[in-house]
């Protein structure tokens, strides 16, 4: 398999590094984050991060085209969980680290036999 070698993963790893970089440096890093921060900030906050007034927010916060924000928080209650701690940091750093566990989760599952 070709990922069985050690440089091969590296070389996966550095050509997901260099697309984050290139999307973060075009400011649309991670658009599908934001509802999961979003939800994560609101449960933090003790509230709900399903609903009407929650959809409301997303809808005021979130640029993306339509008719995504309208549709709410859509990721299960154990996704939004998951993030909380990512909340704690700025949205841009937290969005990197988000990608970037997901990149290396990623060159991790290919080159498992």
């Amino acid at each position: 398999m070709i990922f069985q070698r050690p440089t091969n993963i590296l070389l996966v790893i550095t050509a997901q590094c260099t697309i984050l970089i290139l999307l973060w440096q075009a400011q649309i890093i991670a658009p599908d984050f934001f509802p999961l921060y979003l939800g994560g900030q609101l449960l933090l906050a003790g509230e709900s991060p399903y609903g009407a007034e929650a959809t409301a927010q997303l809808m005021q916060l979130w640029n993306a085209p339509e008719p995504f924000p309208r549709a709410g928080i859509a990721y299960p209650l154990p996704v939004v969980l998951l993030v909380v701690p990512l909340t704690l940091l700025p949205f841009s750093i937290a969005a990197f680290v988000w990608c970037s566990v997901g990149a290396i989760s990623f060159a991790g599952a290919v080159s498992s036999p």
